[in-house]
């Protein structure tokens, strides 16, 4: 779901108004709340910021001016306005959007390690699946060298394509030498087979 963040006036009323826009991929200007370019990009599962210009002339003019467009409301995709029909547009970004992400996830997978999917670190787990993986990880013999770690509760967007990809809705999710193995209760078990052991000893 495209998260919608209505950036507030005062945030825009002052000398750098257009300062705080610069941290945002996609801006949506309009006079009232509710507008197609919104739905659009709900629809398309794209994040947003919403800009209300429809209380101040002054804002409106100089918002305006800023980004040389003539009518809202207006949609604008890293710095530059989307003239004529918005709809490819969206669809190319949301396209290269998610392919930074799968790429995001593909570059911290490891072929010769433990590559875990977790909620904070594994010196300091945010959850007691991570914790109890951890144990199970450190009693099969895997050393702090041998694993690669991405908190998933600092990125959204990662955490969501996982369960996309993997087609497993939980975490942790755990790669053995680039290859999905799944989460904490298929580690137990692979553990308690004797599997596991095996499994790191033939990528390392």
């Amino acid at each position: 779901m495209a998260l919608s963040q209505p950036l507030k006036m005062e945030v825009l009323d002052h000398n750098d108004a257009f300062e705080e826009l610069k941290e945002y991929d996609v801006v949506v200007g309009y006079e009232s709340e509710s507008n197609e370019l919104c739905n659009m990009l709900r629809n398309a599962g794209v994040d947003y910021v919403e800009v209300n210009l429809g209380e101040s002339e002054r804002l409106k003019a100089e918002f305006m001016k800023h980004f040389n467009v003539s009518k809202l409301p207006v949609l604008i995709i890293k710095g530059s306005p989307v003239s004529g029909d918005p709809s490819d547009k969206i669809r190319e970004y949301a396209e290269e959007r998610e392919g930074d992400i799968l790429r995001r996830i593909q570059s911290t997978v490891d072929p010769k390690r433990v590559t875990l999917f977790i909620k904070g670190s594994p010196e300091n787990p945010k959850c007691g699946f991570t914790k109890t993986l951890m144990d199970i990880l450190h009693s099969a013999g895997v050393t702090k060298d041998q694993i690669v770690y991405f908190d998933i509760l600092s990125d959204e967007d990662v955490r969501r394509k996982l369960k996309e990809i993997n087609s497993w809705p939980t975490f942790p999710q755990v790669y053995i030498g680039g290859r999905f193995i799944g989460g904490l209760d298929v580690v137990r078990k692979m553990s308690e087979k004797g599997e596991l052991r095996r499994e790191i000893q033939e990528i390392i």
